[in-house]
């Protein structure tokens, strides 16, 4: 069987980026490309001769399905928490994991409760507004507002869960000792 293996080269960088922090731009591009990479793990992305490898940098990944009605198609949102990225982003992507747009938090509606994540919502409906050319109208329209509303929820409900199981983890075990008169 035959592999086929691409090698994409970026080269001559305008100097905005040639300048730009090493540090910043791998965290950058490790949250861009975790989810597709994490998905595909037999894809390398090299900068410099560094591998950016999503797994030095999670700290947990989850996945939930999203449940919408009126919505054609299957939707999920992947949560990755960081160890030592700070980051608080939602982004949009295709069906297959593929990274679209970064989406701008709406004020308010995210109790990340200080938590360090990439949301990632993979939607067969974001795939489809993508081929029509009309992903930056994502908050106009009425079965995209229901696929960001959901994804807001399940992050809401996902670190809500999470704050209430490390504190169950601080309290202190409280044995029962019974004593038998004798």
């Amino acid at each position: 069987m035959n592999k086929t293996k691409s090698i994409i080269r970026v080269s001559e960088l305008n100097k905005k980026v040639a300048v730009h922090n090493f540090d910043e731009l791998k965290n950058k591009l490790t949250q861009t490309f975790s989810s597709y990479l994490y998905a595909y793990p037999n894809i390398e992305i090299t900068v410099d001769g560094y591998l950016i490898d999503p797994n030095e940098a999670i700290e947990d990944v989850n996945e939930y399905t999203l449940e919408l009605e009126d919505v054609a198609g299957i939707h999920q949102i992947k949560i990755i928490e960081w160890l030592e990225i700070s980051s608080k982003q939602l982004l949009l992507c295709k069906n297959n994991g593929t990274v679209l747009k970064e989406h701008k938090f709406q004020p308010n509606r995210i109790r990340n409760l200080g938590y360090s994540f990439s949301a990632y919502i993979i939607s067969d409906y974001i795939t489809e507004l993508n081929s029509d050319s009309s992903l930056d109208l994502i908050d106009m329209d009425a079965d995209s507002k229901k696929l960001l509303d959901a994804a807001y929820q399940q992050i809401n409900e996902h670190f809500k869960t999470k704050r209430s199981n490390e504190r169950l983890l601080r309290l202190p075990r409280v044995e029962r000792v019974w004593y038998l008169p004798i």
